[in-house]
């Protein structure tokens, strides 16, 4: 079985993790030692549609930048992260106009594929 795991993940000190938190909305992993919020697609649904994460995220933040920045964190801080764990194969494709949103919000889009090894 494969899993899908997405995330926002913000580089900044723990003082502002319930911040951040209470600003976007969104409650972080409380398992990290960093700011990271993350949705785990495996046979559950997330909610919305797969092909809509990055601009889910994107939707999350946009409006949101200058109390960020008044927090220290800049676009540059901010990763969104996409986690593949297949048996198979691994394929993916992003759409134009989330790529490029994310470029203009100065967020770099980080992709982790590993394969699934049910030995372990």
């Amino acid at each position: 079985m494969s899993k899908t795991f997405y995330s926002i993940q913000i580089d900044t000190i723990s003082d502002n993790f319930e911040k951040i938190g209470s600003l976007l909305n969104i409650q972080r992993n409380e398992n990290k030692s960093y700011w990271i919020y993350e949705m785990v697609h495996d046979d559950t649904p997330l909610g919305i549609k797969e092909d809509t994460v990055i601009s889910h995220f994107l939707n999350i933040l946009e409006g949101n930048y200058s109390q960020l920045l008044r927090l220290g964190i800049r676009g540059s801080d901010i990763t969104f992260w996409m986690t593949y764990e297949y048996e198979d194969q691994c394929n993916m494709e992003f759409h134009p106009e989330e790529t490029k949103r994310l470029g203009e919000n100065g967020i770099t889009l980080c992709v982790s594929c590993y394969q699934y090894d049910d030995q372990v």
